[in-house]
């Protein structure tokens, strides 16, 4: 998942000339949501290199850039939270699933045991 905002980075590095680290934006990444403090660092980043010495045109070029970076950020993190929630069903249905399994191991405990008075009892008949 991670892959393709890597890629987009070194595609802004070598294209537009910005000098935003492929690796300094994964970081932030990492985080559970990216706050506006975040995303104004990945901009920052984005811009420090090639907007000082770019044009007006070339700087249009870099911030429409920097907006599909920031999409596919935005992107990324609704896919994130997407898996926590899938993450979280599973583990409900594991614990409902140990419940069971919990349940049917006493059941069946509660069996052997009938099962031993009754040989128990039918032994002691046939003395």
């Amino acid at each position: 998942m991670l892959l393709p905002v890597i890629l987009i980075a070194i595609q802004l590095v070598h294209h537009y000339g910005i000098a935003a680290s492929p690796l300094s934006i994964p970081r932030a990444l990492m985080k559970r949501e990216l706050t506006g403090a975040d995303r104004y660092r990945i901009e920052k980043r984005a811009f420090r290199g090639g907007a000082k010495e770019a044009s007006e045109g070339s700087r249009g070029n870099h911030s429409a850039a920097v907006n599909k970076l920031m999409a596919t950020l935005d992107e990324f993190q609704s896919s994130q939270e997407e898996m926590l929630k899938k993450l979280d069903r599973m583990g409900e249905s594991v614990s409902r699933t140990s419940a069971s399994m919990s349940e049917i191991s006493a059941s069946a405990d509660r069996s052997s045991s009938s099962a031993e008075k009754i040989d128990q009892t039918l032994r002691g008949s046939k003395k």
